[in-house]
């Protein structure tokens, strides 16, 4: 992934987020759904990258469903 576009979606997710708090998506959701708003295109696969990251960094948390699909959301620290 390229870093120009690892940032920009970074960004688009934490901007998403500080608009709407308690949101939570899947990779592909958030490809599908959170992204177009910022004028940004990418795949699953590259969110999946990002979303990644972020966990690893403690920005977000996930969770898996019984299904076997993750969700992706804020600390719950970090909910204002």
């Amino acid at each position: 992934m390229h870093p120009t576009l690892e940032q920009a979606v970074m960004n688009a997710i934490e901007e998403h987020l500080s608009a709407y708090p308690q949101a939570a998506d899947s990779a592909e959701g958030v490809a599908r759904w959170w992204l177009p708003s910022h004028g940004l295109t990418a795949t699953p696969a590259e969110v999946e990258h990002v979303l990644a990251g972020m966990v690893r960094r403690h920005s977000l948390r996930c969770v898996r469903l019984a299904d076997g699909t993750v969700l992706y959301a804020r600390q719950r620290n970090d909910v204002h």
